[in-house]
């Protein structure tokens, strides 16, 4: 269950962003909030596992992965 709730919140992520960002070295997620929507690769991949990170904890109920984890 917690796979798939993990798999689900990255692959929605993924189809928010698809088509409407754009690549920009250097710049982390904190480019998706701005008027250019932009991020570089880390930066996404960064992105996507602490989303996954924080659905398996939602699911769970408790701590699998700590904020250091994260």
């Amino acid at each position: 269950m917690t796979f798939e709730t993990a798999e689900t919140t990255m692959w929605q992520l993924a189809q928010l962003y698809t088509g409407r960002v754009g690549y920009q070295r250097g710049v982390k997620y904190e480019g998706l909030w701005t008027n250019f929507l932009v991020i570089d690769y880390s930066g996404w991949i960064g992105l996507l596992l602490t989303i996954a990170m924080q659905a398996e904890n939602a699911v769970a109920g408790y701590e699998v992965f700590s904020a250091d984890d994260i």
